[in-house]
């Protein structure tokens, strides 16, 4: 069978998903630095996206500055309510966000290890100049949190459907949720190939879709994709979503690729 064919033949139900590992077992964070600023949240998510799409042009429209990460706290401290994954123009980095009475705390986190990396980070000064209530506020020490696979909504398919108007029919529906299964298992494999090129076909008979609900099938993708090798984790949390912008930029620029309704 060829490698086209096999992405979509196969069982009509999802993929095992293997028991969660746990967090002893998950890719951690290295150390932080921690800021404080005025801010709300949500207005330093705004000043977030400002400053990711100051530093190159969106390749596609619907591509997002930043992606919400598969990450959990695991340190002593109260959890952050929101943690997202962000380029600087050549990086993958995450900040934190943990909301206060006077503002927010953040922390933001470099791949790697040792403080020292945390001294040069020119993401810091860019973000300062946007925002002048930001202060240093030292650093967060290493292994506070785990990476695990992005999470997947429930209407990922629904809305890749709303953000172009079309309707969200049983065909569109089967449509784009088909294809948006055939493009991650695509991204996959190239990561795959930098490994282990003989378990792309195993990769593929493992995860080949005919139908039912395409969400589940995203996520246990990328968990399977993460167990193949648990270093992937940290440049997969935007997969989804870049994804569905490449797909959306696509049917724009060609409105019969997909053969949607409405």
């Amino acid at each position: 069978m060829g490698f086209f064919n096999k992405l979509v033949a196969g069982a009509q139900t999802p993929p095992k998903r293997r028991p969660a590992s746990s967090p002893s077992e998950r890719p951690t964070l290295g150390s932080g630095r921690s800021l404080r600023t005025k801010q709300t949240a949500s207005q330093c998510l705004s000043t977030l996206e400002g400053l990711v799409n100051s530093y190159e042009p969106r390749k596609y429209e619907h591509l997002p500055a930043f992606n919400l990460a598969g990450a959990q706290w695991i340190g002593e401290a109260p959890a952050p309510q929101t943690v997202v994954e962000f380029e600087d123009g050549k990086d993958v980095l995450f900040a934190a966000l943990w909301p206060t009475a006077n503002g927010t705390d953040l922390g933001v986190f470099p791949l790697g290890s040792g403080d020292e990396r945390l001294n040069n980070l020119p993401v810091i000064d860019d973000w300062r100049r946007r925002d002048p209530s930001m202060i240093i506020n030292g650093s967060i020490p290493r292994g506070q949190m785990w990476l695990g696979p992005p999470p997947i909504p429930d209407d990922f398919v629904a809305e890749t459907l709303r953000l172009p108007g079309y309707p969200d029919t049983t065909k569109n529906h089967g449509i784009v949720g088909r294809k948006l299964i055939e493009l991650t298992l695509i991204k996959c494999c190239e990561y795959i190939q930098t490994q282990d090129p003989a378990a792309i076909n195993r990769f593929l008979d493992a995860h080949s879709y005919t139908g039912g609900a395409p969400e589940p099938y995203l996520r246990a993708i990328l968990d399977d994709l993460v167990d193949v090798n648990p270093s992937f984790v940290a440049y997969i949390q935007g997969m989804a979503s870049r994804n569905r912008a490449f797909l959306l930029h696509h049917l724009a620029m060609e409105p019969n690729w997909l053969s949607l309704s409405g």
